[in-house]
């Protein structure tokens, strides 16, 4: 049911209300493409919910061999409509059922290890660590802050703001949807559990949100290596 729901509310969002059409990529893009370096353009990447390519496509243009997935169709369809030599790159996929090993050099995941219970989030986190390479994979991550001020209404299904806690949206464009909002000790404990070793220290971004909305919304931002 989750991920049917999660489709369908993406697909809304990227259809009717044009999601990041016309917004630039954000500046954690840069700091991919500088730990990267030259040598990243040897190797191989994966983008999980590269959407209709907000920050897919400047990666790409950097000279980055970047495949990647979404599970919103829409997106993936307006992705190729942008980048038409993403076409074979891109697809249309759930990455927690995705079971590939030891395949990827790098992995990117902005605003999507957040979505689901702790259960789903542990597996999340989980199959990320099967899929990249050992010993030098990296893992570039985005996801939320509990110093987040939630806007839409929303109930607390398990946690808080010192443990790490998920909420369940009762309105707005993720209603329906349960979404973890994380701390940095926890995003800590997630990486020693799953061997990664911290590249770049967890740090915290926060935006004001745009009127009529109210209120900040905080992001960590880190960069792991597999052991």
């Amino acid at each position: 049911m989750r991920q049917s729901i999660e489709r369908q509310n993406w697909n809304a969002e990227y259809e009717t209300q044009r999601r990041y059409e016309g917004e630039l990529p954000i500046p954690f893009v840069d700091r991919i493409i500088e730990e990267l370096g030259e040598a990243g353009k040897q190797q191989i990447g994966l983008y999980v919910g590269c959407g209709n390519g907000r920050n897919y496509i400047p990666l790409v243009e950097s000279g980055l061999t970047l495949h990647g997935i979404d599970i919103s169709d829409v997106a993936i369809e307006q992705l190729e409509q942008r980048l038409p030599e993403a076409r074979g790159k891109v697809f249309a996929a759930d990455f927690s059922k995705i079971s590939s090993a030891r395949v990827f050099d790098y992995l990117i995941a902005i605003q999507v290890f957040q979505h689901g219970d702790k259960k789903a989030i542990d597996n999340l986190f989980n199959r990320a660590q099967i899929a990249l390479k050992p010993a030098s994979g990296r893992f570039f991550l985005r996801v939320n802050s509990v110093s987040t001020e939630i806007y839409e209404q929303h109930h607390i299904l398990e946690g808080d703001d010192q443990f790490g806690k998920t909420i369940f949206y009762e309105s707005g464009p993720k209603k329906g949807q349960q979404i973890h909002f994380f701390t940095s000790d926890e995003l800590e404990e997630i990486a020693r559990k799953n061997d990664f070793d911290i590249v770049l220290p967890t740090y915290e971004v926060a935006e004001q949100r745009k009127l009529p909305q109210t209120g900040t919304w905080a992001q960590w931002e880190t960069i792991w290596r597999k052991r």
